[in-house]
């Protein structure tokens, strides 16, 4: 159990640092938005934000997000992801440009004619839809924790992954 605490103390300061966004196992700050906008203007949301639509690229992934989703209320409107066939020719990639390495498609998906639906949404049953961009839907935002606040002086930065960790005392002492 006491190996295990550490871990979870560090987890739990990387959350913090995400704000009112959520935070799911690797270290990442995710956030559900609502308003209905195009993929677009949801792209664009997420990168003033400073972060991008989420890109799943694992089944473990994918069960972090579909817990995050089953603990938010929305309707079955969809939620936009990080991908958009900027040219119907080319092979679906995310948008860091990456080949899908894993993917969740709702059954008969994707169905796209071309030119049309060159989007990916997420559904409440956390299957993928391809879909046309100009519809409004939710979104997802990803982003990594902003280490730059005065809580991240607190703490030892690690070089190799950005993270931030805080070391705590959990020894307890008798009295």
């Amino acid at each position: 159990m006491l190996v295990f605490l550490p871990h979870v103390l560090i987890t739990l300061f990387i959350c913090k640092l995400c704000g009112s966004q959520q935070c799911i196992k690797d270290g990442n700050c995710y956030e559900i938005v609502y308003t209905l906008v195009t993929w677009n203007q949801a792209f664009n949301m997420c990168r003033t934000d400073g972060g991008n639509l989420v890109i799943i690229e694992s089944s473990e992934e994918q069960q972090s997000i579909a817990g995050l989703m089953q603990k938010r209320i929305f309707t079955a409107v969809g939620l936009w992801i990080g991908s958009n066939k900027v040219h119907p020719e080319e092979d679906r990639r995310w948008i860091n440009g990456e080949k899908f390495s894993y993917a969740n498609w709702a059954k008969g998906e994707p169905n796209f004619p071309p030119a049309e639906e060159n989007c990916l949404e997420i559904f409440t049953s956390t299957k993928w839809n391809d879909n046309i961009c100009t519809y409004h839907k939710g979104y997802i935002c990803e982003k990594t924790p902003d280490l730059s606040s005065n809580e991240s002086e607190q703490c030892i930065k690690d070089q190799n992954t950005g993270h931030c960790y805080q070391i705590v005392d959990t020894r307890q002492y008798g009295t």
